[in-house]
């Protein structure tokens, strides 16, 4: 889909099944081409949000973590918009 999309205007993406692996590898290509990628992979994060589930456990530490004065930090390799959407929508620890 997303080489697909990037074929048809002249660009070739590196061959990676990993999105990360694929925004990576146009550093080597244009600013633009690259805020392109990052631009469509943000876009698909943000549709995949609604079928999202949360890691089992997860919401039960943080709750816990909450209870008990603990600070509670969320890392994710997921996009700052996709994660900001899934976690409106899933609120951990609620």
């Amino acid at each position: 889909m997303l080489r697909g999309q990037f074929a048809a205007n002249g660009y070739r993406l590196p061959e990676a099944d990993d999105p990360l692996d694929v925004f990576r590898g146009t550093c080597q290509l244009s600013r633009e081409t690259s805020a392109a990628v990052q631009r469509v992979l943000t876009s698909l994060e943000l549709q995949a949000v609604a079928s999202a589930r949360p890691t089992p456990g997860a919401a039960e530490l943080v709750k816990e973590a909450r209870q008990s004065g603990r600070s509670v930090a969320i890392v994710s390799n997921n996009s700052g918009a996709a994660f900001r959407a899934y976690l409106r929508a899933s609120p951990p620890g609620r």
